[in-house]
């Protein structure tokens, strides 16, 4: 009878079956309105592409010892709780105008 080891083989989380890539980091995530969030703000901020804003997202999470999620869901917190009324009405006007030039397209 073969013992109860802890072989990389049998332990999905073993190094040799490490899920440590961003993109399979990325798959799990998916669906975590927050993250997606997120990584949103982070591209059109920094100017970032999907890859770079969930590093980023990662390295705040590491480095603050903290869940994805939760660092995600702080972001999308304070950065839509600190937008102002104009702020909006400006950020909602200038999508209606590209929109609208789009549509002309």
């Amino acid at each position: 009878m073969q013992g109860r080891g802890t072989s990389d083989q049998q332990q999905p989380w073993g190094s040799s079956r490490a899920c440590d890539s961003l993109g399979n980091l990325d798959a799990a995530l998916q669906g975590h309105p927050a993250i997606e969030q997120a990584k949103g703000m982070l591209k059109l901020a920094f100017g970032l592409d999907d890859h770079d804003a969930l590093e980023l997202l990662a390295g705040m999470s590491h480095d603050t010892g903290t869940d994805m999620r939760d660092v995600a869901q702080t972001l999308v917190e304070r950065v839509t709780g600190a937008a102002s009324a104009s702020t909006v009405k400006s950020v909602s006007a200038r999508v209606l105008e590209e929109w609208n030039r789009l549509k002309e397209t």
